[in-house]
């Protein structure tokens, strides 16, 4: 939470959701895959979840 709304900052150059594919379109490949293979899934909270902070354990 913020005291002063000044502090709010707007990111810019991100694409719009619009534009980028469907991930159900390769749903096909996707559960292939799955089914293949055991699957993994690796999230990176620094930078990508979360805001950047001095204490990565703080994301």
């Amino acid at each position: 939470m913020v005291a002063d709304a000044v502090a709010v900052g707007i990111r810019t150059g991100y694409e719009r959701l619009s534009a980028l594919e469907d991930a159900l379109d390769g749903y096909g490949e996707i559960a292939t895959l799955i089914a293949m293979r055991r699957p993994l899934v690796l999230l990176d909270f620094d930078g990508t979840l979360s805001e950047i902070v001095g204490d990565p354990a703080a994301a």
